[in-house]
């Protein structure tokens, strides 16, 4: 399994295409920051603009980055998993459970409006 291991291109499309938002914030924070008092105090004692971005700015921009891609995971593979189950894409678990779990709804197909049961087969 660890030899074998790879990523669905459908991960691959989803994640290229979804990080226009952290770059905007994190853009938007370090330009904030660059007036804060410790990046003066920085500039002041003689830091490089190395030291101050990587020692000063970009840790405490990540922090914000960090809370966006762990509110933005549950949706990639929610739409990940879509793509899947509408035929787009590799062999994603998620997917392949929601196709085998379409032949276990029990009901009036067609009306949104009305109750479905599911039937869960206990294996």
């Amino acid at each position: 399994l660890l030899f074998r291991w790879q990523i669905d291109p459908v991960m691959i499309a989803l994640v290229l295409f979804s990080w226009m938002p952290y770059a905007r914030l994190i853009n938007s924070t370090v330009s904030q920051l660059k007036t804060a008092e410790f990046v003066q105090a920085a500039e002041s004692i003689g830091a490089s603009h190395g030291r101050i971005l990587f020692r000063h700015l970009l840790p405490n921009a990540i922090t914000s980055a960090v809370v966006l891609a762990a509110r933005d995971v549950g949706g990639l593979v929610i739409m990940a998993s879509a793509f899947i189950f509408i035929g787009i894409g590799g062999n994603v678990v998620w997917g392949i459970i929601l196709v085998t779990a379409r032949d276990y709804v029990i009901g009036i197909g067609g009306n949104p409006l009305r109750y479905w049961w599911t039937f869960v087969p206990v294996t």
